[in-house]
């Protein structure tokens, strides 16, 4: 495979270095005469069985959205109550400051924080 390495000028006269693939047409003239191309082409890129499965893919990346929408609003509110109680750690005053600070020692040490 041969490669064609560019040097060009974009936008601002920033240089800008590119790479081109002069051989892509040979390697796709490769796979698709190669001996094991009909059965890749029966197994990945059949019509049928796309349109058989896709109501079962859809429905999984559905469930996705939905469970990415609940961790993500569980992580956001444990990262603010995380903050919370960090604050009011760093704004206490006297023996009660020790105890916090202790207590957040603590918890780093298990793993907690």
């Amino acid at each position: 495979m041969h490669l064609l390495l560019q040097n060009t000028i974009g936008r601002g006269g920033s240089r800008r270095w590119s790479c081109q693939d002069e051989s892509r047409g040979g390697l796709a003239a490769l796979i698709l005469t190669s001996n094991g191309w009909p059965s890749v082409k029966e197994t990945f890129f059949s019509w049928s069985a796309f349109k058989d499965s896709f109501p079962e893919v859809l429905k999984g990346f559905w469930l996705d959205i939905k469970l990415f929408c609940i961790v993500e609003v569980c992580v956001l509110m444990s990262l603010e109550a995380a903050s919370l109680l960090e604050s009011g750690r760093i704004t206490l005053s006297g023996p009660a400051a020790q105890v916090a600070n202790d207590a957040s020692v603590v918890a780093a040490y298990l793993g907690g924080a």
